[in-house]
């Protein structure tokens, strides 16, 4: 070990075993430990599982003291002066956010906690330059506080609570996403499981194309492209795919609270807007045959017999009865899944009534119609 090397140990050992520092070591233990434990952590996530309060304090303490030694031994002599002149409480301050923040990475799995993985996957998509992608920038470079991207190179940065909506429920009043990645988009094509025991996640691809409509659609409400927050972008997707579990926001001052909660709430809602949204999205995955046939048969008055269809279209009685069955059990299978926090089958008649009206009303369209009217923000009298 150098000369160098020594004195540095030295001097960290002797700075952290003075009696101010050793006050303030425990003050900034007492803050970490309060933090770790409004977070809901699994046993293989959590530094102090199965531990006493005063046994996690303890932990809590060396943890902190240790990922100190770590901070400070990535910088230089010079750099340690400088801030022993700020005092113990910068430097601490420092390594307990790089130690929270390293936590919470290891919290973000897929399965416990889907939101946090959606965030920390786009992040790190958005940045890989070997495959394209958009520009990103990171705010808080120390402790990677939080990033932020754009498909313009030169866009100003949207850095600011007032560029998003303040209730992340608004986000369920934006154009939905669905209709470029559907819920269903988002489990594996192939698999041995059952649905209820699948783990949905965000591919590559569809992250990017995500990534780029939430782009688009803040520029159409906030006037201009801008560098946009990657955990806006994830509390938007949230608005539309319940499965995500958006954890409870608890201050917009400091963007590391959002996944402090132990309360996940879901941010959509089923207003008149997402009730249409769903009622796109379900018709919008079948061709115009099938929308017509399911028109014909189930809101027509009265309703078309598979003969008089098939004639129509100049084909088999057969094929009309299997398009016919396959979109009913696809409808039947739609309003029975949790797709924004609760089944539509589960909700109060007069929304039922509104979504089978819209069901109606988008089977009469051809799918090109649903683009337009979607991304026209078109309304519709009834």
């Amino acid at each position: 070990m150098s000369d160098f090397n020594q004195d540095l140990k030295l001097t960290v050992h002797n700075w952290l075993a003075e009696e101010q520092s050793q006050k303030e070591l425990h003050n900034q233990a007492k803050i970490l430990l309060k933090k770790i434990d409004r977070m809901t952590l699994p046993e293989s996530v959590h530094p102090f599982a199965g531990m006493d309060h005063d046994d996690k304090y303890h932990e809590s303490y060396l943890e902190l003291s240790n990922a100190t030694k770590l901070v400070i031994a990535k910088i230089s002599l010079l750099e340690l002066n400088s801030l022993k002149e700020k005092g113990i409480k910068t430097i601490l301050t420092l390594a307990s956010k790089k130690y929270f923040y390293q936590l919470k990475e290891r919290n973000r799995q897929k399965k416990h906690n889907p939101w946090g993985y959606t965030y920390k996957r786009a992040r790190t998509i958005f940045a890989d330059k070997k495959k394209n992608p958009p520009f990103t920038k990171v705010r808080d470079k120390k402790v990677i506080k939080y990033s932020l991207y754009s498909f313009e190179k030169d866009n100003l940065l949207a850095d600011d609570p007032s560029y998003y909506p303040e209730d992340k429920k608004e986000y369920a009043d934006w154009s939905s996403p669905t209709m470029l990645v559907s819920r269903e988009d988002c489990y594996p094509a192939k698999s041995k499981f059952p649905k209820e025991e699948q783990t949905p996640y965000f591919k590559r691809k569809h992250l990017l194309e995500l990534g780029r409509l939430f782009w688009e659609e803040h520029k159409i409400k906030y006037g201009r492209h801008y560098y946009l927050h990657i955990k806006e972008f994830t509390f938007y997707l949230s608005a539309f795919y319940a499965w995500m579990l958006p954890p409870q926001l608890l201050s917009y001052d400091d963007l590391d609270d959002y996944e402090l909660s132990k309360t996940y709430q879901p941010l959509s809602n089923h207003n008149e807007k997402g009730i249409r949204s769903l009622a796109t999205e379900l018709t919008y995955a079948w061709d115009d045959l099938s929308r017509d046939i399911f028109y014909k048969k189930e809101f027509a008055s009265p309703p078309l017999s598979n003969s008089a269809i098939a004639k129509e279209h100049e084909t088999t009685v057969n094929k009309i009865k299997a398009l016919h069955a396959r979109c009913h059990e696809h409808y039947v299978n739609f309003c029975n899944t949790d797709n924004i926090g609760e089944p539509i089958s589960s909700w109060p008649e007069t929304d039922i009534r509104e979504f089978i009206a819209e069901v109606g009303f988008f089977c009469k369209i051809s799918k090109s119609g649903h683009k337009e009217f979607i991304e026209g923000g078109t309304c519709h009298e009834q």
